[in-house]
């Protein structure tokens, strides 16, 4: 087998954008223990407190966010990381001059691949 065989790279701008309520998507890895997901964090945009079933980290590459979690409150800047615990409901606000770009890794994925995960957005887009 030859190395490139067990390597793969990504390029984020490969990956199509999905516009969320949590700003765009760029869903890139999908493995059976992890998922990798690119997240562009327009500014101004608040995303309420929400929690997910599974460990998830959010690390900030650029800009300027805070985060919350009931009366507790964080700021990340590039380079800074934020670890959530399972069920643990978490929001963002972006109240920064520009827009963040971050990436969020679960382990294990909550979705298998990126289709399901815009299947997942259409359902949550319809029900409201």
């Amino acid at each position: 087998m030859k190395p490139m065989d067990k390597i793969k790279v990504y390029k984020v701008d490969d990956a199509p954008g999905m516009e969320t309520g949590e700003g765009v998507m760029r869903p890139f890895l999908f493995t059976d223990n992890v998922s990798l997901i690119h997240l562009e964090i327009p500014k101004g945009l608040r995303i309420n407190p929400h929690a997910h079933s599974r460990q998830g980290l959010l690390y900030c590459l650029n800009g300027k966010l805070e985060v919350f979690s009931g009366s507790e409150r964080f700021i990340i800047t590039g380079g800074t990381a934020v670890v959530v615990s399972p069920n643990t409901a978490i929001g963002i606000n972006n109240n920064s001059s520009g827009s963040a770009k971050c990436l969020l890794i679960s382990s294990p994925p909550l979705f298998r691949s990126a289709e399901e995960l815009g299947e997942r957005l259409r359902q949550i887009k319809a029900e409201k």
